[in-house]
């Protein structure tokens, strides 16, 4: 192990076996070398550790720990990262040979306190690129109107396709809460209050798997507290001319959740009795009602499912979706 790596690479793993190779490599093999991977096996049952004892490169370390969830072990990672900077690779994903090398540029030429990248979306049958407009450098970034925007495009949500300072992390004690679903939304929202200037660049360099078993097939009522959550932190750290980049940006999570409802009726999974009194509940919380009030609706699908949930016409939104699938 290099004793004064600049860069930690934190991988979480948790019966990995199937992908896990494929993640280490794309890290050792990075054009930048001075770095250390932190592999944390958190309570695998499967071959992941053996997998990873088969790599011979001191620059990786694996930890073992009894499983304690994905926030778990990012911040075991955390704790025993020696870099000045670190980032978060998933052990089913993988970085692209010059993910190090471009994202530290700007931290070490502009002082940059975070660098985030984009990134392609990876489905079983086709694949989705998501980059900026252009790579550029914010200042004061919470009163930056241009800064906000990028909220809207998706690639400020992600732990893994970043580069932070370490001493930020550490400075304010930023640790992952382990709320299901937002734990990166929550924790990059505490970093970017507390950043100085933020660079972003247009290059997809982090390579997502969306896996047909994923955490975001599932639906909970814990979901919608944990946005409720994410909301209120998001507007408090807005001025008042500027609190509806918030309800904006939640506003699509509200609506990923109250759909995926919707689908589970769609494919028999949850009864109309069961999630009806889900669905009535949320959309009469007071954050969500202003989300929904504050966003303007671009096409007819969009209108469609925003009126039927503001007017609690459910069975007209499940009938819809039958239809569109029976095309």
């Amino acid at each position: 192990m290099m004793h004064n790596p600049l860069v930690t690479i934190i991988m979480p793993a948790y019966n990995a076996e199937r992908t896990i190779s494929k993640a280490i490599d794309s890290v050792l093999r990075q054009d930048y070398s001075n770095i250390e991977l932190i592999v944390v096996n958190d309570g695998s049952t499967d071959n992941t550790k053996f997998i990873c004892s088969q790599f011979h490169d001191d620059r990786l370390k694996v930890i073992t720990q009894d499983n304690k969830g994905l926030s778990g072990a990012r911040n075991t990672g955390l704790v025993n990262s020696n870099g000045e900077y670190v980032t978060f690779v998933d052990s089913d994903d993988w970085i692209e040979d010059i993910f190090i090398s471009l994202l530290l540029r700007p931290l070490l030429e502009d002082k940059a306190s975070l660098s985030i990248c984009g990134m392609v979306r990876e489905y079983p049958t086709y694949k989705q690129s998501i980059s900026f407009e252009e790579s550029s450098t914010f200042h004061d970034c919470l009163n930056n109107e241009a800064f906000l925007k990028l909220f809207e495009g998706g690639l400020i949500n992600s732990c893994c396709n970043k580069l932070y300072r370490t001493d930020v992390i550490k400075n304010h004690k930023l640790l992952f809460s382990g709320k299901a679903i937002v734990e990166d939304i929550e924790f990059n929202l505490k970093y970017i209050s507390v950043s100085d200037t933020i660079s972003t660049i247009k290059a997809c360099l982090y390579h997502y798997i969306m896996g047909n078993g994923s955490l975001t097939s599932k639906v909970s009522e814990d979901m919608f507290q944990n946005y409720m959550a994410i909301h209120t932190q998001f507007l408090d750290m807005l001025s008042n001319e500027r609190q509806s980049v918030a309800h904006e940006f939640v506003y699509h999570q509200y609506i990923s959740i109250f759909m995926r409802y919707i689908a589970k009726i769609c494919d028999g999974t949850i009864t109309k009795k069961e999630v009806y009194p889900i669905l009535r509940k949320y959309i009469n919380e007071p954050l969500i009602q202003q989300s929904f009030c504050s966003h303007s609706s671009t096409n007819f699908k969009e209108k469609l499912i925003n009126f039927c949930l503001k007017s609690k016409l459910f069975d007209f939104i499940v009938l819809y979706y039958h239809f569109k699938q029976k095309r």
